[in-house]
């Protein structure tokens, strides 16, 4: 539970410093500072026990920081025809991967030692981050259409039009419309 507060806590300062800090800095920072959480923790993971608990408090707090970037970053990565579609694969993906870790971590430290297994969750944060650091655009003073690329497409905001479908012009109303708006109360024709 006292593991879990802090989670809360990163997670909470994450969202606050999301638009200030910007969303490439605060996924590389915060997977920097959790991989070398993790990397100290496997030199010597049996070190004194306030070391391994600072350690894991710093382990917690970033990666939860870095984590409220789901709420944000992959929504304005999409472009709107595939953000839904990719919003499920990129969450199932992630699940996976947290399964993944769940069974392998005590089947690596069984068999290979905890520093073992925290050196692979070490390899793993360092392969994302660089792969965040050569992939990850900054997308914190771009609108959705501009950081989703849908501008670039053709699919930006609508611009307004001075004909309808049909081509009639949009000041004349279409025969099957009724020329004036009904007011509130009155029955439409």
């Amino acid at each position: 539970m006292l593991v879990q507060s802090f989670a809360i806590v990163g997670t909470a300062l994450g969202m606050l410093v999301i638009n200030a800090l910007g969303r490439r800095t605060l996924l590389l920072a915060s997977t920097a500072v959790f991989t070398v959480a993790l990397l100290v923790l496997g030199i010597n993971p049996w070190a004194t026990s306030g070391l391994v608990i600072t350690l894991f408090i710093v382990f917690n707090l970033a990666e939860a920081a870095g984590a409220a970037l789901q709420f944000v970053y992959p929504n304005e990565l999409f472009p709107t025809d595939l953000r839904g579609t990719g919003m499920g694969v990129a969450t199932a993906v992630s699940r996976i991967g947290s399964a993944t870790g769940t069974f392998l971590l005590p089947l690596t430290t069984d068999r290979w030692g905890a520093g073992t297994g925290l050196y692979i969750a070490a390899g793993i944060g360092t392969i994302g981050l660089a792969v965040s650091w050569r992939m990850a655009p900054e997308t914190r003073r771009l609108s959705l259409a501009q950081a989703s690329g849908d501008e670039e497409r053709g699919h930006g905001p609508r611009q307004p039009t001075d004909t309808t479908r049909q081509g009639q012009p949009t000041d004349t109303p279409r025969p099957d419309q009724p020329t004036e708006t009904p007011r509130p109360g009155q029955p439409t024709p």
